[in-house]
């Protein structure tokens, strides 16, 4: 067994210094318990280090895994004694060890020691009493020595525990000796021999005598025995052999161990194991004999095959002697076939031996050998080996087979060769068909040549590839290869032969193939000199045929066709005639060609003579290119006169055309000059193509012209001229009768087109299509002032013109002068309403085109906007790390500045578009809609970049704040791990410096906490940015998410803050003891220095003896005045000793000194004590006094009267200090124990709750409405349930020693504690949901599971913890002296914490919001106010509940639920916080504040809100202001035109108030020069009063830039005057304070 064993530390237990009787806490856990023992202090560590380790090392590993609980009495004993029993605990078994529970030792002293040493050690230890020891532990698991009722006997266990282990030793080293044995048997290889193999089976046989002589029925019986004594009763039901149910009732403390009973399931495997073991070696056993026996079989059968093996080798080496030899002719092959053939025959003989092998291994293999694969495996090697013999028997018969074949073919071609070469040779025929009768048979010569070598050369292939398969079959690894190495040496290696099998083949085809070839181009050649010969025959006859047809049918065409025709009908016809001809004429020309290139193709061969070849393709050539020149002159002949007489026929009828198209009465002559122009051309064009043709008819015909074509050309030539001078008089003629009515006529239509021309006008639309586009209208607009400057100027035109006409047909007739005169009017009258509706148009084209141009700046600007918001989107990220949130930083203060260039154009659109809209504009809707949209997407964009801003801005704050943190942190806590010693000297400056240190100390704990929580603030601020931001761009996946890298920081600058807390509490703890010690030796000091100064005098004043009764009296007064002070010097050193004693109790440093410093002090007062009492004794037994009993003795536990009796007022008030000190120190305990034990008891009531109502919704007999409805009815309970058990419980338990900084506790939470914001917005729909559907069903889980509340009252227990938290932190922040900032954060985190719950449940109430109540932020503040709103008509004052978010100003109605009575808020109207603007006082009244939105505040713009107490208004106004300057571009860079844009706007606001009676001119203030403002005025958006002081920045006649509160801005300067410049500083006063 593993592990400690019990006969080791029996001696140990014997005594019973610690046991463990196999009780359980409530977690489970085993007890283990060292009762008082006196044995105990004396002893050694080593040995409770051995008794320890064996006792943890028995529990079950489940149990060991939850935790010892350990209980330690200290009841009799002494610190000392348990202080190595934990130092032990604390060094080897510290992960072991869940708790300490230490008894509390009945004396004070050692009470105190062991609660102030006791917190040192890695794990829990609780000083308790027994009460507490039975509400932590169960009584009925502790014994009789713990007051518990646990039945234990310890010498009944100790025995049963050495029997269980004696069992266990014994029961493993026999499972041992049988694993040995099994290994023994499988491990054991087979002999390769047959004598080892004799030899191992003998072994075998003794292996069995050994197993047969081991003690199986002892052992067996030992555990059987153990079993007994081990089980249960009947009616317990045990878990093994139901045969040993029977116990005695001494030995119920045994069996009811859950320590001893694990052990029985082991006792029972291993008797199993021992029953099985044995039964599985004798199995084995036979089963190895029988392989031996079959072993034995098999090196008989592998002899055999290895001889058969062999035998095959060396015949198969016999057979490549002369495997691939194939003769050198017909006949030699034909004498190795035969050969073979009786090797065969001979080899087969050894095929029965070869059979009897084969049937031995299909026996083996029948009957289940183990060796079956090997036995397959020789079997088939020798199948192999003789499948591979035969199989080369036949690849070599079937070689021999395919070189008698080749030699055969061989010779038959040789032989064959001449007759071919006799067939090649002879004279060539003259005649053409003996020439071809010649060259068929040459032809049937090759065929028989080709076809005798084809079979020569195949056969040749086929036995070169059989030789090459035989050497590859020959080379293939030997199959007895594995059985006998020295096969591959012997075998031959058949390249040889094969190479001299192969060249001899080689050698045959290539001499073959030498003949053939020779032969081939014999036949070739004569082949090529028979088909020239018959080319050169047909060559001939075909030119002769050529030459006949242009003999006898193209020379007679052109005898024939001599004349072109006297007119076009003939020409044509001639024509046709001549095309016909031309493509019969062209095959003629394409088998001319083709013959020369036949003659060229003769005469490269060489074979014919060339001289006859080119004379006669010569001849031919110069025949076809005469007759071809002679047919193309005929053509161009026949079409030129086709050309002219067609030109002429249609001068003719253009001629006869225009007769009669100028005879006419309404002719213009003018407009058809051109055309008649290009007529006569044509016609003249004519007549010089006519003098041509007939020209060149003279050239040609030499004899003259027979067929009276140039006569017939000549004669239409005289008749185009004719014609053509016809024309040109007739036009003369005619022009000058239609010049006389040409003017009249041009005047009426002139005058006609005008009058049109107005009409058009004044039907024309005035209306605009704006669709068309900016540059079009512009041009429209230039092209109607053009038109109508063209159209005036064309009617003056046109009545000048009429007047001349008036003056110039007045003689030719009076009708013609009326109808002018009446033209004319009429165009004057059109011309007044033409000049109408073109400035009606002008002036709709001009305001289309502003609005075209306002629209275009204003698509630039939201062009400008949309690159604005895409640089958002592009730079969209979550910052990883500092440097990432700076670099993003400062690419949006690159934004910040393009937006600022924007800006100034928005506000030019905007000025613009008002100036439109009040001078009347057509357009005025359109034009407030456009200025409206650039306002709201301007909006929209600075609120996004406004809230990217905030992005980076808390990123940058998160990182480098956590940074800072870090390093401070680290800083603090190198400093804190320095090993410096504060202690410096022993004086009182020494002292103050520690107190110095103390303080200091103190204040960087304040500081670091502080960093600490704002470091988590800073991330909070920058996740709850982050969530907002990335709620927007949820649908991007590849988005930065900061929740891990937070938490990742978190956690660090979490574990620097707890190891520098842990290094602060260290330090804290020397510096104080450091103190102590200082003061321990201050007073130690002071008291030696009296003693030295004041009393040791003193008694050397005193006289031995007394004169007289009156000096004794004397003396015994001055003792007695005396004694007052030494009281003062005795609390004195009380105090020392006291302070020494604590300080030993907890030795850090210096203990010797502080020892030998308290004795000094102690010993020199009580010396001096004695002797001060002795003389006193003596001075009262003078006067016959009764001796008093002295209390000048230093008495360290005398009684509380002493105090009152002391004069000395110093040192009542100093005892009254110490007492107030005392119990504001046990106030603090009590609290902090108050608030651990209600955490506790919260926690498990909350634990309950969850377990048994919410589990019980999960299980069966649910009903219907409750079912899947966890949620609305326990909300996040679980959720604060878990927070609290597994994270702020133990928190809290880590202050419990330190209730002054339990505060930090609280801040370090405060996020978790918005759970309970969660929790109580939906508590009222809880308790509804509860009594109208779960109260009965829950009625009945209670009573079924026997719980002690109803569930309301576990519902209601988070909304009463957080006032218990407030409660329990006021407390506690009256009893601390140190540390309440930390209690006041914690106490104003726990009141917010039900002010969030508030101000959530009543934004819940709210209905009809257009904005998701999630998207509006963080709620600030949430009340009732009276609102005068200035778009209601009637301005009268209305209730609202305002909501002041993160994002928005929200306005509602306050109103009941007509069916549930419960109160609701109905959405009025909302204000983005980014464009709300703040008018601090109203009318007056404290009250009142306005807010306002887009414009100054005026009366028409500004809600005026009454609060309902001027500190709501205050609280309201300082939260406004926050959220504005938060946002600084929303509020600065509006597009407002009467806002100024920045603070060098020159532009005055209209809305502010008028000025008083300042002068202006008087008014010159200098830079930096203070100055009140007369009025209210506008800086960063918000309004402020009259009479706040501003500072000068830059003076101006006009308007003046001023700072305010740290930013600037514009405003008139006649509102400002001068006020006296203080001698100090000035601090800048705002009206928001």
């Amino acid at each position: 067994m593993d592990g400690p064993r019990g006969e080791e530390v029996v001696g140990l237990l014997e005594e019973g210094l610690a046991l463990l009787p196999g009780s359980r806490d409530k977690r489970g856990g085993p007890l283990l318990l060292f009762p008082t023992c006196p044995r105990r202090e004396r002893l050694l560590p080593d040995d409770l280090r051995r008794l320890t380790k064996y006792l943890l090392s028995i529990p079950p590993e489940d149990s060991r895994e939850r935790g010892f609980s350990v209980v330690v009495d200290m009841r009799g004993g002494t610190w000392g004694g348990v202080k190595g029993l934990l130092k032990v605990l604390n060094e080897d078994f510290s992960s072991s060890v869940h708790i300490v529970y230490i008894i509390k030792p009945e004396n004070f002293w050692q009470k105190q020691r062991t609660s102030l040493a006791a917190n040192k050690y890695k794990f829990e230890t609780a000083l308790v009493g027994m009460d507490c020891l039975h509400k932590a532990i169960d009584p009925s698991q502790l014994l009789s020595q713990f007051e518990g009722t646990y039945p234990y006997d310890h010498g009944l266990w100790l025995a049963t525990r050495l029997g269980v282990e004696e069992f266990l030793s014994v029961a493993q080293d026999l499972l041992d000796r049988m694993e040995d044995w099994r290994e023994d048997i499988q491990r054991t290889p087979f002999p390769e021999d047959i004598a080892h193999l004799k030899r191992a089976m003998e072994a075998h046989r003794e292996l069995k005598e050994k197993v047969s002589r081991a003690p199986f029925e002892q052992v067996d019986g030992m555990g059987q025995d153990i079993l007994k004594r081990l089980s249960q009763d009947s009616c317990g039901g045990s878990g093994y052999d139901s045969g040993y149910s029977g116990r005695s009732s001494s030995s119920s403390s045994v069996v009811s161990n859950p320590d001893i009973q694990a052990n029985v399931p082991v006792i029972l495997s291993l008797v199993e194991q021992i029953h099985g073991g044995k039964e599985e070696v004798l199995r084995l056993h036979a089963q190895r004999t029988q392989k031996l026996e079959e072993c034995f079989q098999l090196r008989h059968f592998e002899m055999d095959c290895k001889k058969m093996l062999e035998w095959m080798r060396q015949s198969e080496e016999a057979f490549l002697s002369t495997y691939v030899e194939i003769g050198h002719s017909h006949h030699t092959a034909l004498r190795l076939k035969a050969d073979h053939e009786t090797f065969t025959r001979n080899l087969m003989n050894g095929f029965v031996s070869i059979k009897r092998i084969l049937a031995m291994a299909s026996h083996l293999v029948e009957k289940g050998h183990y060796a079956v694969d090997h036995i397959r495996t020789l079997g088939g090697r020798v199948s192999r080996a003789w499948k591979d013999l035969t199989q080369s028997l036949d690849e070599r018969n079937t070689l021999l087979l395919l070189s008698t074949a080749f030699h055969l073919k061989a010779e038959q071609y040789v032989q064959s060769m001449e007759g071919w070469r006799n067939g090649c040779e002879g004279l060539v025929p003259g005649e053409a068909a003996l020439l071809e009768e010649r060259i068929h048979a040459h032809q049937r010569i090759y065929e028989a040549m080709c076809s005798a070598y084809t079979e020569v050369h195949s056969t040749s292939k086929k036995l070169l590839y059989q030789l090459d398969h035989l050497v590859h079959l020959a080379n293939q690894p030997h199959p007895n290869k594995q059985m006998d190495e020295t096969v591959g040496r012997c075998r031959l290696d058949p390249a040889a032969d094969y190479s001299t099998g192969a060249k001899h083949v080689l050698d045959v085809i290539h001499e073959i193939l030498g003949r053939h070839r020779g032969l081939e181009e014999e036949w070739t050649r004569k082949k090529v000199s028979l088909h020239q010969r018959l080319a050169l025959k047909l060559f001939k006859e075909d030119v002769k045929q050529v030459l006949d047809w242009l003999e006898k049918h193209g020379e007679q065409f052109l005898a024939k066709s001599v004349g072109l025709g006297r007119n076009l009908h003939k020409a044509l016809a001639f024509q046709k005639s001549q095309t016909n001809f031309e493509k019969v004429l062209q095959n003629t020309y394409t088998n001319s060609e083709k013959l020369l290139m036949a003659a060229e193709e003769l005469a490269r061969t060489g074979e014919v003579p060339g001289e006859e070849i080119y004379g006669v393709a010569e001849g031919l050539e110069n025949v076809v290119r005469n007759f071809a020149s002679r047919v193309q002159q005929r053509r161009r002949l026949l079409d030129a006169a086709v050309r002219f007489y067609s030109h002429a026929k249609e001068v003719g009828m253009v001629l006869e055309k225009w007769v009669g198209l100028i005879g006419g009465e309404d002719v213009d002559l003018e407009g058809l000059e051109g055309e008649r122009d290009s007529a006569l051309q044509f016609a003249r064009a004519t007549e010089t193509e006519g003098r041509r043709l007939a020209d060149e008819i003279r050239c040609i015909s030499s004899e003259g012209d027979r067929s009276g074509s140039l006569e017939g050309i000549e004669g239409v030539v005289l008749e185009v001229e004719r014609t053509r001078l016809e024309l040109e008089d007739f036009w003369e003629r005619r022009k000058l009768q239609l010049d006389l009515g040409l003017q009249l006529r041009l005047f009426e239509r002139e005058a006609v087109d005008v009058r049109g021309e107005l009409e058009g006008w004044s039907e024309e639309r005035e209306d605009v299509d704006l669709g068309v586009g900016l540059s079009t209208l512009e041009l429209l607009l230039r092209t109607h002032t053009e038109e109508t400057q063209r159209v005036q100027g064309r009617v003056l035109q046109l009545m000048r013109r009429g007047h001349e006409l008036l003056q110039v047909v007045g003689g030719c007739g009076e009708a013609r002068g009326r109808g002018v005169e009446a033209l004319l009017e009429f165009v004057q009258e059109k011309d007044v309403d033409f000049e109408e509706v073109a400035e009606k148009k002008r002036r709709s084209l001009q305001e289309a085109i502003q609005l075209l141009q306002l629209q275009q700046e204003a698509k630039q600007i939201l062009g400008w906007i949309g690159n604005g918001e895409s640089m958002l989107a592009a730079t969209f990220g979550v910052p990883s790390s500092l440097e990432e949130a700076e670099d993003l930083k400062k690419e949006h203060e690159k934004l910040k500045k393009a937006l600022e260039k924007t800006h100034n154009f928005g506000v030019q659109v905007n000025l613009r578009a008002e100036a439109l809209v009040g001078g009347g504009h057509s357009y005025a809707h359109e034009i407030q809609n456009l200025s409206e949209e650039v306002s709201r997407r301007w909006r929209t964009l600075i609120g996004g970049a406004e809230e990217r801003h905030r992005l980076f801005s808390t990123a940058v704050a998160f990182y480098k704040t956590a940074e800072q943190v870090r390093s401070v942190l680290e800083s603090l806590e190198r400093e804190y791990r320095r090993d410096e010693e504060p202690c410096g000297a022993d004086t009182k400056s020494g002292r103050t410096h520690l107190l110095h240190l103390l303080a200091k100390h103190q204040d960087q704990k304040e500081a670091f906490m502080k960093a600490c929580t704002h470091a988590r603030g800073t991330a909070r601020n920058f996740l709850k940015v982050c969530e907002r931001a990335l709620a927007y761009r949820a649908q991007e996946s590849n988005i930065f998410s900061p929740q891990a890298k937070v938490k990742e920081v978190l956690d660090s600058l979490v574990v620097a803050e707890d190891a520098v807390m842990e290094c602060w509490v260290s330090r804290r703890t020397h510096l104080s003891f450091c103190a102590d010690v200082a003061e321990m030796e201050v007073g130690g000091e002071e008291a030696l220095s009296w003693l030295r100064e004041n009393g040791e005098p003193f008694l050397k004043t005193l006289p031995q003896t007394t004169q007289g009764t009156q000096e004794t009296e004397q003396i015994l007064a001055q003792l007695t005045q005396f004694k007052s002070t030494v009281k003062e010097t005795k609390e004195r050193v009380r105090g020392v000793v006291e302070l020494g004693d604590r300080l030993l109790e907890r030795p850090l440093a210096h203990t010797q000194e502080i020892h030998d410093l308290k004795i000094l002090v102690e010993e020199t007062y009580r010396d001096f004590s004695r002797r001060l009492d002795a003389q006193r004794r003596v001075v009262e037994g003078s006067l016959g006094l009764r001796t008093s009993e002295s209390r000048s003795e230093l008495d360290r536990n005398s009684d509380s009267s002493l105090d009152s009796k002391l004069s000395n007022e110093e040192t009542k008030v100093l005892r009254e200090l110490n007492d107030q000190q005392t119990k504001r120190r046990r106030r603090r305990e009590f609290i902090m124990d108050e608030l651990l034990s209600t955490e506790r008891a919260y926690v498990s009531d909350l634990c309950v709750c969850v377990r048994e109502y919410l589990g019980a919704m999960s299980g069966e007999g649910v009903p219907g409405p409750l079912q899947g409805r966890e949620r609305s009815l326990f909300g996040n309970l679980e959720e604060i349930s878990t927070f609290h058990r597994d994270v702020f419980l133990e928190e809290l338990e880590k202050y419990a020693s330190a209730p002054e900084d339990v505060g930090h506790c609280f801040v370090r939470w405060a996020h978790k504690f918005d759970m309970y914001v969660v929790y109580c917005r939906g508590k009222a729909e809880s308790n509804s949901f509860l009594v109208e559907v779960g109260g009965k069903f829950f009625e009945g889980v209670q009573r079924e599971r026997g719980l002690e509340h109803p569930l309301p009252a576990y519902l209601i227990k988070p909304v009463q913890r957080i006032t218990k938290y407030q409660l329990l932190l006021k407390d506690l922040l009256d009893a601390c002296d140190e540390g309440r900032g930390e209690i006041q954060d914690g106490l104003e985190v726990m009141v917010g914490v039900p002010r969030k719950a508030n101000d959530a449940l009543h934004l819940s109430l709210l209905e009809g919001c257009d904005v998701s109540l999630d998207a509006v932020g963080e709620v600030f503040l949430q009340d009732k106010f009276t609102v005068w709103d200035p778009k209601h008509r009637l301005r009268k004052p209305r209730e609202r509940h305002l909501f002041l978010s993160e994002l928005y100003l929200l306005f509602a109605k306050e109103t009941k639920d007509s069916t549930s009575g419960r109160t609701k808020y109905l959405f009025k109207h909302k204000i983005l916080t980014s464009e709300v603007g703040l008018t601090e006082c109203m009318e007056a009244d404290d009250c009142k504040f306005a807010v306002w939105t887009g414009r100054s505040p005026v009366s028409d713009y500004r809600i005026v809100l009454k609060a309902g107490s001027g500190e709501v208004k205050r609280v309201w106004v300082k939260k406004i202001r926050e959220v504005i300057q938060e946002t600084y571009l929303s509020t600065v860079l509006r597009l407002n035109p009467t806002q100024p844009s920045s603070p060098k706007d020159t532009t005055l606001d209209p809305h502010l108030p008028p000025p008083n009676d300042a002068t202006p001119e008087a008014q010159i203030l200098k830079t930096g020069e203070w100055c009140v403002v007369e009025g209210e005025f506008v800086i960063g958006g918000v309004v402020h009063g009259k009479g706040s002081e501003v500072e000068m920045v830059e003076w101006g006649a006009e308007k003046s830039v001023v700072r305010f509160g740290g930013e600037e801005g514009v405003i008139p300067s006649r509102l400002l005057a001068r006020i006296p410049l203080p001698t100090d500083s000035r601090k800048t006063s705002s009206s928001y304070y």
